[in-house]
């Protein structure tokens, strides 16, 4: 599956199927982990999706969960809460990971660094 704003698939695979839900890994996703959808919803409910390295979020059934996963997908990254993830996210999409990327905010400007030192410098008007 390919969702509207990412170039790459991802790969969906059902880990469990236990106490009234389905778990799924998500494999290949620049943010997106885990999806856990109850196993009676309905249209329109809100289900839960993990991302980054430690959040959660819910999003909208929308009758598959390919569906549901490429629309939250295009909306996060149009509505990313702060800078700082919304650049997490556009490195991610770019094979950086953010186990690999330190941001650091200054004043003026942002500082991403990796493994081998800084890689990019934003700067803000």
């Amino acid at each position: 599956m390919t969702p509207a704003t990412h170039s790459e698939p991802f790969q969906i695979k059902l880990h469990s199927s236990a106490h009234g839900f389905r778990d799924y890994d998500v494999i290949g996703h620049p943010t997106l982990r885990r999806a856990c959808v109850p196993l009676n919803i309905r249209r329109g409910e809100n289900f839960n999706v993990y991302h980054c390295e430690s959040s959660k979020s819910g999003t909208k059934w929308l009758g598959n969960l390919e569906k549901s996963l490429a629309a939250w997908s295009a909306n996060e990254l149009k509505t990313a809460p702060v800078p700082a993830l919304r650049l997490r996210v556009l490195l991610n999409a770019n094979g950086r990971t953010s186990m690999s990327c330190n941001a650091r905010l200054f004043r003026h400007h942002l500082v991403v660094s990796g493994d081998s030192g800084p890689c990019c410098k934003v700067e803000f008007y």
